[in-house]
């Protein structure tokens, strides 16, 4: 996204969260916040904010990993 440019993850997720609070857009068009938390469980991230600092990345990979296989497998045992 041109908008994020380098702007470190925790810092941009935090606008998100702020701007699902505000009802002000400044990345994307999600301003509400059930909306935008089904949007991080449709893309397997995780909720916690934390997550999303550089000192977390191991954490959050492996967390996103979890989810994924548990979309995969859901979707698996509903063939």
């Amino acid at each position: 996204n041109i908008k994020i440019g380098d702007t470190p993850p925790l810092e941009y997720i935090a606008d998100v969260f702020a701007q699902c609070d505000n009802k002000e857009a400044k990345y994307g068009a999600i301003t509400n916040r059930d909306e935008f938390e089904n949007n991080l469980e449709d893309n397997c991230l995780p909720r916690d904010l934390e997550a999303y600092s550089i000192d977390q990345y191991e954490s959050f990979l492996q967390t996103r990993r979890e989810k994924m296989a548990g979309k995969i497998k859901h979707y698996y045992f509903s063939l």
